[in-house]
């Protein structure tokens, strides 16, 4: 099978110290609010939001998303400078068929599948992303390549997330159905749930 190289549209974010005096404001990211996922008549909500809350754009110095509020001292987080990637997946994974759209089933098929639900292609689960560096100061600081390979479909406990990874920029803090079928209290568990992990990929440069 040959590669095919499809474009896709993406964003850049240079976030760096620089971008944090004078009077900038930062967005900060959007926290998902888990209570509205409940299947109560009373709280449930759609858990579509915005990748960060523009209504409490701050001081940065103020600011959750590059600052250590919690203590006076702390200053800017440094490991969340840097170029921020966001990429658009292709309409063709963002658009659905249905049930009746499809009417040629098996007639083996068990379970019986709601027509009014969406049905969506299966998306990549894995991207690799390589930073080129042509030119820095001080020079020699950053190597010229460098890969990560996210794994998009991985979801793991919070128990089970290493101590030195960020909560909100290193995972993606949305719902990934992992329980049982049968597992009244999936909703509740969502908040020890985490989508993604990027893993440093040393020698893919070379390739």
């Amino acid at each position: 099978m040959e590669n095919v190289c499809i474009p896709i549209h993406l964003d850049a974010f240079a976030l760096s110290e620089d971008c944090c005096s004078g009077a900038s404001t930062i967005a900060p990211y959007s926290q998902p609010n888990y209570v509205s996922l409940r299947l109560n008549s009373h709280l449930i909500q759609h858990d579509i939001q915005d990748h960060v809350a523009f209504h409490l754009a701050r001081d940065p110095k103020k600011n959750p998303r590059i600052a250590n509020v919690g203590n006076p001292n702390g200053g800017l987080e440094k490991h969340r400078m840097g170029i921020h990637l966001h990429w658009t997946l292709l309409r063709f994974y963002r658009t659905a068929d249905s049930v009746a759209q499809n009417a040629k089933t098996s007639q083996t098929t068990t379970a019986v599948q709601d027509a009014a639900q969406p049905k969506f292609k299966p998306i990549p689960n894995r991207w690799l992303v390589v930073r080129h560096v042509k030119s820095c100061e001080p020079a020699n600081v950053l190597p010229t390549y460098q890969p990560w390979v996210i794994e998009s479909d991985v979801w793991r406990n919070i128990t089970v997330i290493a101590d030195g990874v960020d909560l909100e920029s290193g995972v993606s803090p949305f719902v990934a159905y992992g329980c049982s079928p049968t597992d009244v209290k999936a909703l509740d568990k969502q908040a020890e749930v985490f989508p993604r992990q990027q893993i440093f990929a040393p020698g893919l440069e070379r390739r």
